[in-house]
């Protein structure tokens, strides 16, 4: 499919004439629609799509059913406008998750998806702040949304951004864009989603976001299991996910040790972009809770 996909944008960048918008329903190979173990569970097919020239395609990844209108819309306006975009992404889900209470939410808009990324939960005034954490993909934010009373009971102070399309994001007001997620705050950031870590949800992020995010790729090997149990990486009979050091660790599995923080030791790193201590603390603290949250749920 990404051939004919990646021809047609092609023709269309080349062409002096209008060739229509080419629009792909990215589902049936990601952890959302992952029943039937290798068949479906092909967690790096959906982000293929992001391997076109940046600009010509339009990704879109919903968590809730009310950001679907606004955030396709939102994309199909912007396609309508500017010839380059000839590809609309829609990365679809399963899932039948409740229907978020957004007046819960720092931007309770319910068009909030037409801007790419909005927050979910800002940062409490007056006290340390602890980094942000971008969640994509449905399960993924729909659990972290879940665990929320609980780093705020934990002394967590962390923001939560939901990451529908960096596309969006880009074209959005730079008084927008900084205000939700100004370039210092990519530095000290993790990200809780059901992606892999070959292809992050926003460009330039820091060196810590490798080693702190929960994705859906375990140590660089295929998940075979999906959810319907299956075998371990090392062959032996497995209960379905196991992500350690990943987004999801199925109920009654073992913790996942908490991360080394080896920031000194890092060839590279300026001291201007090295988070204190109390904020590597607080990346573990968070990066526990959101684990514990994915663990608990149910479907995983």
């Amino acid at each position: 499919m990404y051939l004919p996909a990646r021809v047609w944008s092609q023709q269309n960048q080349d062409s002096k004439f209008r060739t229509g918008v080419l629009h792909i329903l990215a589902g049936h190979s990601g952890p959302e629609t992952a029943a039937d173990a290798r068949t479906h569970f092909g967690i790096f097919a959906p982000q293929v799509w992001k391997l076109f020239p940046r600009d010509q395609v339009i990704n879109l990844s919903f968590w809730d059913y009310n950001d679907v209108a606004p955030g396709y819309f939102a994309a199909a306006e912007i396609a309508a406008r500017e010839k380059k975009v000839g590809v609309i992404v829609i990365e679809v889900a399963r899932p039948d998750f409740r229907v978020a209470d957004r007046n819960t939410f720092a931007d309770s808009d319910l068009r909030a998806a037409a801007k790419g990324l909005y927050v979910i939960r800002d940062f409490a005034p007056g006290q340390p702040r602890h980094g942000c954490v971008v969640a994509q993909g449905s399960s993924s934010t729909f659990n972290l949304v879940s665990v929320l009373p609980r780093l705020t009971g934990a002394g967590i102070n962390v923001k939560v951004i939901a990451a529908i399309s960096e596309e969006l994001f880009d074209r959005q007001p730079e008084a927008y864009r900084n205000d939700v997620l100004p370039p210092e705050a990519r530095q000290d950031l993790m990200f809780v989603m059901s992606g892999t870590r070959r292809m992050w949800p926003l460009r330039n992020v820091g060196s810590l976001t490798d080693e702190y995010s929960l994705t859906a790729d375990q140590d660089n090997v295929w998940l075979t299991g999906g959810t319907g149990g299956g075998r371990d990486r090392r062959g032996a009979p497995g209960s379905g996910l196991d992500l350690r050091r990943g987004a999801a660790v199925r109920s009654g599995a073992p913790d996942p040790s908490e991360p080394t923080a080896r920031i000194a030791e890092r060839p590279g790193m300026t001291k201007g972009l090295t988070p204190s201590s109390r904020t590597r603390r607080g990346i573990r603290t968070r990066t526990k809770l959101c684990m514990e949250a994915v663990r608990a749920h149910p479907d995983l």
